[in-house]
């Protein structure tokens, strides 16, 4: 996504995460009153018809260069919710995506430690009955065939 930004010296044109940043401030402060219970629940309905807060901020993007659109502060109040709305879920979308990555990094780091821990307490008996041995292998200890 492209956000055109004017300032002293001219526009500066941001994308991405950067753009997505840079808009989230602005819109903070354009929305510093919040909204009324009616632009809310207009925002939200804007955000579902669009299919998602990703599609309303592609939508309105396209839409703003096809008018050549300059300004958020310009924006009528619901569509300035729900593009405030639609930055902050995609943003906790990814946060949310990125601690899931750890958990599940979490997660196989505990599996590898309960599984050696589990191997170190069975008694070599035990293991060569059924043919497990430590490295993992499901293959016979010591020549002994399990039965």
């Amino acid at each position: 996504m492209g956000s055109p930004l004017g300032c002293c010296r001219g526009p500066d044109v941001l994308h991405g995460t950067d753009a997505a940043r840079a808009l989230r401030s602005v819109l903070a402060s354009a929305n510093i009153r919040g909204g009324s219970a009616t632009e809310t629940t207009e925002a939200v309905s804007l955000l579902d018809s669009a299919g998602g807060p990703e599609r309303f901020v592609s939508r309105l993007a396209q839409a703003s260069r096809r008018h050549d659109a300059r300004g958020i502060i310009l924006l009528p109040p619901d569509l300035r919710l729900a593009l405030e709305m639609a930055l902050h879920e995609e943003s906790e979308r990814r946060a949310l995506e990125g601690e899931m990555a750890a958990l599940v990094h979490e997660w196989r780091a505990a599996e590898e430690v309960a599984a050696i821990a589990d191997d170190l307490l069975l008694p070599d008996i035990i293991r060569n009955r059924f043919g497990t041995r430590r490295d993992g292998h499901d293959k016979p200890v010591r020549g002994v065939m399990p039965s």
